[in-house]
């Protein structure tokens, strides 16, 4: 059990937590998606939980586009273009950027305690990602963040 996202389950969570240091998260996550998207002007983003083998809710979150649009990248860091990426993809994708991103930035500036719960929370996404994601879509992931 990860103590550092222990009652982080949401958006919402991780505004009480991060308080401030949130709003640069934010404004992170939607400017990565319109950076690496040539398609992307907004969308409605939700929070998502996993349970666990016994049933229980697991510590952590991702967030995914609540659509069916396909977004078109050009822009990805390792130059690979992709012209129909499901919105659960590229959401997860910018997800797990924004969190690393931000949470650099953030342990740079000294502010370590917010820093860990992104990257922890980078770490539930990219250790869950088979149980998010489907097979073809997950090789995508990797594809666009290694």
């Amino acid at each position: 059990m990860n103590d550092v996202l222990n009652g982080i389950s949401s958006l919402d969570n991780l505004l009480q937590r991060l308080g401030e240091d949130y709003i640069f998260f934010e404004k992170n996550l939607f400017g990565l998606a319109n950076h690496f998207s040539e398609n992307y002007n907004g969308a409605v983003w939700e929070s998502n939980t996993l349970l666990n083998e016994e049933g229980l809710l697991k510590n952590g979150f991702y967030v995914s586009i609540n659509n069916n649009k396909k977004y078109i990248i050009r822009n990805s860091p390792n130059q690979l273009n992709f012209n129909s990426l499901e919105s659960k993809t590229f959401s997860v994708i910018v997800f797990a950027m924004a969190t690393t991103l931000v949470g650099n930035r953030l342990y740079d500036l000294g502010k370590e305690d917010s820093a860990n719960i992104l990257f922890e929370l980078f770490y539930f996404t990219k250790d869950n990602i088979n149980n998010i994601l489907d097979k073809e879509e997950v090789k995508k992931f990797y594809s666009f963040i290694d």
